[in-house]
């Protein structure tokens, strides 16, 4: 069945205290056309994808503030609400080990 993915936990305010968060999907299967990831178009949600089909996830915002070496943070996943057919549920798209969404602004020395 088509999926649409109708919303996330990041919208609206960004994590730790950023703004303008924008979670968009890309608008065709890249892994189907062979087009590279940074290629392809993005849209805002919601974005339903077909059976049988994949999408890029974006993550977007503008943090404020300056990083500082001893205040590092960061998530590791990303809460998404779907919709099947005339249900609605949540799921989890967790990132690779190694890897998470860094914020916290620019570096300031």
């Amino acid at each position: 069945m088509t999926q649409t993915v109708v919303g996330s936990d990041l919208e609206g305010t960004g994590p730790n205290g950023g703004t303008s968060t924008q979670v968009t999907l890309s608008t065709s299967d890249p892994y189907r056309s062979g087009n590279d990831p940074h290629a392809v178009s993005y849209a805002s949600l919601p974005v339903s994808i077909p059976p049988g089909q994949s999408r890029n996830l974006r993550i977007t915002w503008v943090s404020h503030g300056c990083l500082s070496k001893l205040n590092v943070a960061g998530m590791d996943s990303v809460e998404l609400q779907v919709r099947v057919g005339w249900t609605t549920r949540t799921e989890y798209i967790q990132f690779d080990e190694g890897f998470f969404l860094g914020y916290g602004g620019g570096y300031c020395p």
